[in-house]
């Protein structure tokens, strides 16, 4: 039979009735000392369970929170990953031979940036690359915005253009629900010199990686597909570079626990195969009652989560998973899904969004 943890005013009864009986006292006067030391006991009594069930709970990667979850990480070899700067490329123009020194610091919104080396123009303009100050995922910026010289260089433009690949890679440091879930699958899913969860494994330490996918025999026997997405960038698929990254990383890494060189067995490497993935995008039309924004709003929700569990490539959803969530939906009464019709097959390239969602009266 599971514990029950009683109340405070269940602990103080309890106490009080004991204390009766050890005094042989049918009632103890409003405000006598026995009743005022009994509280004081029971309050005391009940923070230490409180706080034992915080001890239990911090002993399981299921319940623990932050360093706690940091501890019983690092037993099974997995640590947390830390957040991360972001980078990128930009060009500007100005005089040759000008000079743009190392750790020129650039602005855009407020969020400082540095130069990472010294650049000379050059056929009048330069490219330079440059790194957050901050760490985390607000110095992420798309291609084309224009970043500012903190202080003026004479003779080359104050402003900076981004490239087309923007500024990428900033990081947040990982949530504990990440975290408890990569920690939890390497104890329920140990490496095994490997096989494809292990390849998962690793494309999920890298910084800002979220959800991995592979795929055996991608072209042929002896061969992997991987695939991932980033669900804290926008967009979420990754750009070639961090999809060469994760490959490299695979291939040969560092144990970020041991120190102890570790990747895809000999011989995998001409086998290991990236799969670039693209959005499928599937718009839906549903009738539902009552039909409010609440139920709509929260309809969307559970589409949302839906899509992101079961939305993987190479996944089947099917239409009953889809009535499923939305019946989960808060105050959703009834509902018919009309479009799709059929079950939504995903292909090994393509990942699932969320379109347009069209409500309609339940007839």
């Amino acid at each position: 039979m599971p514990y029950q943890k009683k109340s405070l005013k269940e602990i103080n009864e309890d106490m009080l009735a004991d204390a009766s009986i050890s005094l042989n006292v049918s009632r103890f006067a409003a405000k006598s000392i026995v009743r005022a030391l009994v509280k004081a006991v029971s309050a005391g009594v009940y923070l230490l369970l409180d706080y034992l069930g915080y001890i239990k709970d911090q002993s399981f990667a299921t319940s623990a929170e932050g360093a706690n979850l940091g501890i019983i990480g690092l037993e099974y070899g997995v640590p947390q990953k830390d957040a991360a700067k972001a980078g990128g490329k930009g060009s500007t123009v100005g005089t040759n031979g000008i000079i743009i020194p190392e750790k020129t610091r650039l602005s855009f919104q407020n969020f400082l940036y540095e130069t990472d080396y010294q650049i000379v123009i050059s056929g009048g303009s330069a490219t330079l690359e440059f790194t957050a100050l901050q760490v985390g995922i607000e110095g992420n910026q798309e291609g084309g915005v224009t970043l500012n010289f903190v202080s003026p260089i004479p003779g080359i433009e104050s402003t900076v253009l981004v490239d087309i690949d923007g500024i990428t890679n900033g990081t947040n440091i990982e949530t504990d629900d990440s975290y408890r879930a990569r920690i939890l699958s390497v104890k329920r899913l140990p490496p095994h010199g490997g096989i494809e969860t292990d390849y998962q494994r690793w494309v999920l330490e890298i910084p800002g990686n979220t959800r991995a996918w592979t795929f055996p025999q991608y072209q042929g026997a002896g061969t992997m597909g991987v695939s991932f997405v980033r669900d804290l960038d926008d967009p979420i698929i990754p750009t070639s570079e961090q999809e060469q990254y994760a490959r490299d990383y695979i291939i040969y890494h560092l144990d970020p626990v041991t120190g102890i060189p570790v990747g895809a067995p000999a011989g995998a490497e001409p086998g290991i195969f990236m799969v670039t993935l693209q959005f499928l995008t599937q718009n839906m039309t549903i009738q539902i009652f009552p039909n409010t924004e609440t139920v709509r709003n929260s309809v969307i929700q559970q589409m949302y989560q839906l899509f992101f569990q079961r939305g993987g490539p190479g996944s089947d959803l099917a239409l009953s998973q889809i009535s499923e969530a939305i019946s989960a939906a808060t105050n959703e009464n009834k509902n018919r899904l009309i479009f799709p019709v059929v079950d939504i097959g995903i292909p090994i390239n393509r990942i699932l969004q969320l379109g347009v969602i069209t409500f309609e009266d339940y007839a």
